[in-house]
């Protein structure tokens, strides 16, 4: 287990810039569409969402994220919007992310896939925020 500081707003309004986090060390069977995952990216740890899974072509349209384009993500927040249509391909021994507020999120649309192995930990409750995750 892990505590982990959320630093910016890419994830908000879900997690805001100051929450702590519980995070629980990252076991691969535990790839699951809409999870929350913190990674290793330039030396730091990033708090994102999975939205693709190894394989996976993932497509954004408006409000709406389809994977294959015959499975449509169960996501719901009012901070998720794209103007335009994005595909991402998701690398065989990656996965696809994305910050729940996508308007100012460094993710998976500019940075491509993360590799497995540089997920560290899932994340389980928001500690400032009292709320399972």
């Amino acid at each position: 287990m892990k505590i982990i500081k959320v630093f910016g707003n890419s994830m908000e309004p879900h997690m805001r810039h100051g929450d702590y986090l519980l995070g629980v060390n990252f076991n691969k069977k535990q790839l699951q569409y809409c999870n929350v995952v913190a990674f290793n990216y330039n030396s730091k740890l990033i708090v994102k969402r999975l939205i693709g899974l190894p394989g996976d072509q993932v497509n954004i349209v408006g409000e709406d994220i389809w994977i294959n384009n015959n499975y449509k993500l169960p996501m719901n927040f009012s901070q998720f919007k794209s103007k335009e249509s994005i595909e991402i391909i998701t690398a065989h021994d990656s996965v696809s992310v994305l910050g729940d507020n996508s308007n100012n999120s460094l993710d998976s649309r500019k940075i491509g896939s993360i590799p497995i192995e540089d997920i560290k930990f899932r994340i389980i409750f928001n500690i400032s925020r009292f709320r399972v995750i």
